[in-house]
């Protein structure tokens, strides 16, 4: 019977029973054959095993990575592994398993920066970049699926909170007494969907993040296979929950009743979410630490948010703090979703009340275009808010891997 066993630290009674043993370090196979002698081969490359001490420790720790000394480390694996293959059992088993592609060329270096531009920039991986986005996706797709946390409670979260925001505002009217509801409608779902998804994100990918560095580190799959394979097993749950939130609440609240201003305010709600979470990425990457990254995160939103159009208008903004609503993604959300709405209420019939004060009906907006001036927002700017939308989705996450790409090469 031909037993196969995975073991890290067997004694040496259990080791002196192993026929054959299969050393590994980084990913790569550094020797392949009797257990008997390997600790000759680890001596003759300058590294004996002392009296009385495990064999199977000795070769453990001399193949160990230490993080303090990794140059080092480096080295001692790879002249190893080269001693190994200059053997006929090496050579054999280079021919066999076609290990050329696991030279150790990777691991020879002259200083400490061509090590880093060998092991990192230039790395030899066994397996292709598709084959690692495929099983880099698969992993990921399970961890959301599976995990409660990611999914579950996020899909109740989002429900809850649609049905109570739904039920508050349920089938409000046109009126000029409700135009404040209306755009309050709007802003919440901009904050809603930033806050209940943005926040809960930045655990997951900073607790995820030593896994990664290290397997990257070991030459397991390369930083952009991981970060690709990752957004795009993530994209699903970030576009079906804000058109599940958006669907619930458009309806039960009143909005504008076509189907395809329902449909541009779901295309508006899916940006809002992903720029969120492009930005949860992109702190959770640049800071590593979740405490940290917990604590600038609303430094940066919550004043953003402020700028966003519903608290203070773009007028009223003073000059030298107006580049921060340039910034704020929750005003082009909110403009958006204001010009779905008003540009297509041509008449507000209370507005032509001839029992209203002449005051009264000089305040009062005749039609959606007169709302959308009185809070700042042009009827033109709709393409172009959908536009910016897009570019910082996809502007902040290329920050993200950029500074994933960074950790990743200093941690290599």
């Amino acid at each position: 019977m031909t037993v196969i066993i995975t073991i890290h630290q067997p004694s040496s009674h259990v080791y002196s029973l192993f026929n054959n043993v299969c050393l590994m370090a980084c990913g790569r196979v550094i020797y392949l054959g009797p257990g008997d002698q390997a600790v000759p081969l680890f001596e003759k490359c300058g590294y004996p095993c002392p009296a009385y001490y495990n064999p199977a420790d000795h070769l453990i720790r001399t193949l160990a990575v230490i993080d303090s000394d990794r140059a080092t480390s480096m080295k001692t694996i790879s002249k190893i592994r080269q001693g190994f293959l200059s053997t006929d059992l090496g050579q054999s088993v280079l021919a066999i398993g076609n290990a050329n592609k696991l030279r150790a060329a990777s691991f020879v270096t002259g200083s400490d920066t061509s090590e880093k531009t060998k092991t990192f920039f230039n790395q030899d991986y066994n397996a292709s970049f598709w084959t690692q986005f495929l099983a880099l996706f698969w992993r990921s797709w399970l961890t959301v699926i599976r995990d409660p946390n990611l999914l579950s409670v996020r899909l109740l979260q989002i429900l809850i909170t649609a049905f109570i925001t739904g039920i508050v505002f349920f089938q409000t009217p046109v009126t000029p007494a409700t135009i404040i509801s209306i755009n309050g409608i709007m802003f919440n779902h901009i904050r809603n969907m930033n806050f209940m998804l943005q926040f809960p994100n930045v655990p997951v990918i900073t607790a995820e993040l030593p896994i990664v560095l290290r397997e990257n580190a070991n030459g397991v799959y390369r930083t952009s296979a991981y970060f690709l394979a990752k957004n795009i097993a993530e994209l699903p749950q970030y576009i079906i929950l804000p058109i599940l939130y958006n669907t619930i609440v458009y309806w039960m609240s009143g909005l504008y009743p076509n189907f395809w201003n329902y449909c541009f305010a779901s295309l508006v709600t899916i940006l809002i979410t992903n720029v969120a979470i492009s930005i949860s990425y992109a702190v959770a990457t640049i800071f590593a630490n979740t405490d940290v990254a917990m604590t600038i995160l609303p430094i940066f939103v919550v004043p953003i948010m402020a700028f966003g159009g519903f608290f203070i208008t773009f007028d009223a903004i003073p000059s030298y703090f107006k580049w921060l609503s340039s910034l704020s993604y929750f005003k082009y959300g909110y403009e958006a979703l204001a010009i779905n709405e008003w540009d297509s209420i041509k008449v507000i019939p209370e507005c032509f009340n001839s029992s209203m004060t002449a005051f009264a009906l000089d305040s009062c907006p005749k039609n959606g275009h007169q709302v959308l001036e009185s809070i700042d927002f042009s009827a033109s700017h709709k393409i172009f808010d959908i536009s910016i939308l897009f570019g910082m989705f996809i502007g902040i996450r290329i920050i993200a891997y950029v500074a994933l790409l960074i950790r990743s090469y200093n941690n290599t």
